[in-house]
């Protein structure tokens, strides 16, 4: 995921530029005018499948995300994010882009796993789902003994798909982990 995803979504963060006139403090109608430029920057070059936003759209969109994902030291969504860029200084916005980035990548990271799940393995035959979980519960039997403890494999067979995301997850969470240590 992180070819597919992550590198072209940080190859336009990279590049992006904010066209918005910037002074500190950094107001709402300027972060939200600026998530916007991002937002629309960042979906035309940076998905797998670009998107075109008109502003408007674009800044209800960044709207949404943080609404939906961000988390503050005080408080959430928009309203905490414009908190805590205030304690940052002029990093601020750079933390913001890079927090709305980070956003942007884990909602993208979820869909292409759900498409993956979807096309690759809900609709497989159950022979290669009990085969791929018994993969899963071979390199995960210690990590999951409790939750699948004295179950076979076919009674795991439904959640075979919640298996492989969980698998995914955590092996794409080993893999950032590694990038980042060796890039030290």
């Amino acid at each position: 995921m992180r070819h597919t995803i992550d590198d072209p979504i940080d190859a336009a963060i990279e590049s992006f530029t904010p066209h918005v006139p910037v002074s500190e403090p950094i107001d709402a109608v300027t972060l939200l005018e600026a998530a916007g430029e991002f937002v629309a920057h960042t979906y035309k070059h940076g998905l797998v499948l670009p998107r075109v936003l008109k502003s408007e759209q674009a800044q209800a969109e960044g709207l949404y995300l943080l609404d939906r994902a961000y988390q503050g030291a005080e408080a959430a969504g928009f309203e905490g994010i414009l908190c805590d860029m205030a304690q940052c200084g002029a990093d601020g916005l750079r933390m913001f882009f890079l927090v709305l980035g980070g956003i942007i990548k884990d909602i993208q990271r979820e869909q292409y796993l759900r498409w993956v799940l979807a096309s690759h393995i809900t609709e497989q035959d159950w022979r290669v789902r009990r085969d791929l979980t018994a993969i899963i519960l071979q390199r995960w039997g210690m990590v999951l003994g409790e939750i699948t403890h004295g179950q076979s494999v076919e009674q795991l067979l439904p959640a075979c798909a919640d298996l492989v995301r969980a698998y995914a997850s955590s092996d794409e969470a080993l893999c950032q982990k590694w990038h980042a240590r060796s890039h030290q």
